[in-house]
């Protein structure tokens, strides 16, 4: 059995990655109304708990600060401005 120096946390995370790792010739972006797999993927890094599970260091790529983050849905998101 192969054992895996990893958390649970970081295997959620790790799992929830791999779920949009797909090839270019696998994917058809053109026809699909959702944000690109790399948008969808690593959106995880602005979660606390993605911090937490692996002690990222506040200078890391890896965390993001609440005050650069990009509001992409929602009633904050710049083109649900235009709606209302």
């Amino acid at each position: 059995m192969v054992e895996i120096d990893l958390t649970p946390e970081q295997l959620y995370f790790y799992s929830y990655s791999f779920s949009f790792c797909y090839g270019p010739y696998l994917y058809d972006f053109k026809y699909d109304s959702h944000p690109s797999l790399n948008i969808r993927g690593n959106i995880i890094v602005n979660l606390p708990e993605f911090n937490e599970a692996f002690n990222c260091p506040e200078n890391s790529r890896m965390m993001k600060s609440q005050t650069e983050e990009c509001i992409i849905f929602g009633p904050d998101a710049p083109q649900t401005k235009f709606l209302n």
